[in-house]
C-alpha cells in the first residue's frame, strides 16, 4: 500500500484503478510520471489505461517465467527474450477503437468517469469487451 494525496491505495488488481483515480484527483503539486506497484496490481488493460493517460505503469514482476512480453513485429528476433515475447500487439484492434480510447482518456482525466468503474465495464462477467481488448493491446 502507499499514500497518494492522502489516499491509501491497496496494491491488488481489483483496487489498482484507484491509483489512477487518485492521481487525477490530486489538488496540486507535481503528478507522478511513473507508477510502481507490485505484480498483483497489474493487467494488460491497466497498462493500457495508464499509457493512454500519459503515465508509465511499472509493476515489479514477481515471476519472470510467467511474464508476457508483446511485440508488434512478428518477424523480429528478440534473442534470449524470444520465448517470452510470444504475444503480438493487434494494432488493428487499437485502430478500430482509437476514438473511444481517446474519449475514455478524456473522461478519466476530467474525473467524469472513475477508472474502477471503467475496468468493471471493460471486463464484465469475465469477458473482455472489444474496447477492453484494445486497451490490453
Amino acid at each position: 500500500m502507499m499514500g497518494i494525496g492522502g489516499l491509501v491505495v491497496p496494491g491488488t488488481l481489483r483496487d489498482s484503478p484507484f491509483i489512477l483515480d487518485a492521481i487525477f484527483n490530486l489538488d496540486g503539486g507535481p503528478k507522478p510520471e511513473t507508477v510502481i506497484t507490485d505484480t498483483g496490481s497489474c493487467s494488460d488493460i491497466v497498462f493500457g489505461l495508464f499509457a493512454i493517460c500519459g503515465y508509465q505503469f511499472s509493476p515489479r514482476i514477481a515471476d519472470l517465467a510467467d511474464t508476457r512480453l508483446w511485440r508488434t513485429n512478428t518477424r523480429a528476433v528478440y534473442g534470449p527474450l524470444e520465448h517470452m515475447s510470444r504475444h503480438t500487439v493487434r494494432l488493428d484492434r487499437i485502430r478500430a477503437h482509437w476514438a473511444d480510447m481517446v474519449r475514455v482518456a478524456g473522461l478519466l482525466t476530467t474525473g467524469s468517469m472513475r477508472a474502477y468503474d471503467l475496468i468493471r465495464m471493460l471486463s464484465a462477467n469475465g469477458r473482455t469487451t472489444g474496447l477492453g481488448e484494445a486497451f490490453a493491446h
